[in-house]
């Protein structure tokens, strides 16, 4: 029995190591995993502290390894995540209120007991999850409402609609931007919903219905959305936009570009705009030549973003900043792998095995020294790029500027002239001659009357 606990131990090191890999791997932001990674601790010591059947803990760690997997997806739930992982420090608690030593024992109130148990760390545990909950709502981007665009995004959407949308679409952007702004309210309603049904099992069904009422809400506002979208789709499609749907997506409404990645997407959907821009550009229509300088200097901006993304995180930041870090650890385990390798205390192999380690430590140091340099030579290239894309863009600029004033001298132009035209051709009618001879007879006899008075 000692054997199958000792095994136990090993094997419920390893999956909540697994565990903790599959959350640090997946594609949630910083904040979301650590939110995942502290609710897996907590469990963690929440199990293994009061325990004392080692296979009861490994079933626990387990079911925890379970309900962190969908965290694997591309786009991870996170949500069911968190469900699920309460769902399991639930059934392990349940678990071992009937089987430990000191649990109620086998009479007749077991069910009574078991009862009481179950709620008192049903309680707690929904107490630790409240936080995790309200915090997730706050951080993670799907399901929660949107960060609002940073002033350069805000600027970037503003040109874009006006380059590529006439006037008359403004109120059908305007709606679009109001239900998003209510799908991210429902978002919150359906989250808010689902963490109060935790802390209120018994009256899960009241949460339920709401639950459906929102979901319901909500994909009655995301097919608006979608209808008013299309409108949109076709709007650029009647200027000879050919583009996806997501790409036009993309470029006009907020996109949180929080990583280079994210930048990278955003700079390749506005160079397929300009690339379609360009197939039926014509330097004697003003009009498609202001869309598409214009909609070149917005590309440039983004690429000249992305540049400067890159070496602010590599220039001392945290790229540079994470290798040295590692080359420091690196040595300090070198240097302690070495005192114990010569240390009498350990056997012969434990001495042979912190050489071997110290060895594969130093193969670790040269390889960050070489990315270092390498990252060097990156950033030399990027900022290469950064200075040709500033030049490229002061063509650019100068470009559009002529466009845009010749475009507007020339809608001046048309206006004015089309005002003088229209009051020239205002012609006044010949004036009638007016006959005043019967009035002078008239004034004539009122006169003479006047007079023989």
């Amino acid at each position: 029995m000692t054997l199958l606990y000792a095994i136990a131990w090993i094997l419920g090191t390893i999956l909540t190591l697994s565990t903790l890999h599959i959350v640090l791997q997946s594609e949630l932001s910083r904040a979301g995993k650590a939110i995942i990674s502290l609710v897996v601790l907590a469990s963690v010591v929440g199990l293994v502290l009061p325990e004392k059947n080692p296979l009861l803990v490994f079933a626990g760690l387990a079911l925890l390894h379970l309900g962190v997997r969908p965290l694997k997806l591309k786009e991870p739930p996170v949500a069911l995540s968190l469900l699920a992982v309460v769902a399991s420090i639930v059934a392990v608690f349940a678990l071992n209120t009937c089987l430990s030593d000191d649990g109620p024992g086998y009479s007749g109130d077991i069910v009574k007991d078991v009862r009481a148990n179950v709620s008192r760390r049903w309680k707690k545990i929904v107490a630790e999850c409240d936080g995790v909950i309200g915090e997730y709502k706050r951080n993670v981007k799907p399901g929660a409402e949107p960060k609002a665009p940073t002033k350069g995004e805000r600027r970037r959407l503003d040109r874009v609609r006006e380059l590529l949308l006439p006037v008359d679409c403004r109120d059908l952007l305007a709606a679009i931007d109001d239900l998003d702004r209510q799908i991210a309210r429902t978002n919150e309603e359906i989250v808010k919903a689902e963490g109060e049904r935790l802390g209120h099992p018994d009256e899960s069904e009241k949460y339920d219905e709401r639950i459906i009422a929102v979901r319901g809400k909500k994909a009655k506002l995301e097919e608006e959305r979608a209808a008013r979208s299309a409108k949109v789709l076709e709007k650029l499609q009647s200027i000879g936009l050919s583009i996806p749907g997501s790409t036009a997506e993309r470029c006009l409404f907020p996109v949180n570009v929080e990583t280079l990645i994210d930048n990278a997407v955003v700079a390749k959907d506005i160079a397929l705009v300009v690339e379609n821009l360009g197939r039926f550009y014509d330097p004697n229509d003003l009009e498609t030549a202001k869309r598409y300088f214009g909609m070149y200097l917005v590309m440039i901006d983004v690429q000249i973003e992305g540049f400067r993304l890159y070496l602010e995180k590599s220039e001392n930041g945290e790229w540079r900043n994470g290798i040295n870090a590692i080359l420091r650890d690196a040595e300090a385990a070198v240097q302690s792998d070495m005192a114990n390798a010569s240390q009498t205390r350990f056997s012969p192999e434990d001495r042979e095995k912190f050489r071997r380690n110290a060895e594969t430590k130093k193969k670790t140091i040269e390889a960050a020294m070489a990315y270092l340099d390498l990252l060097k030579k990156h950033e030399d290239v990027i900022r290469g790029k950064l200075h040709e894309a500033e030049e490229v863009r002061e063509v650019a600029w100068s470009n559009w500027k002529t466009v845009t004033l010749a475009s507007d001298l020339k809608g001046i132009v048309r206006t004015s002239q089309e005002s003088f035209q229209a009051l020239l051709s205002l012609e006044l009618p010949p004036l009638a001659l007016f006959d005043d001879s019967t009035l002078q007879a008239e004034f004539d006899n009122i006169t003479r009357e006047l007079r023989k008075e």
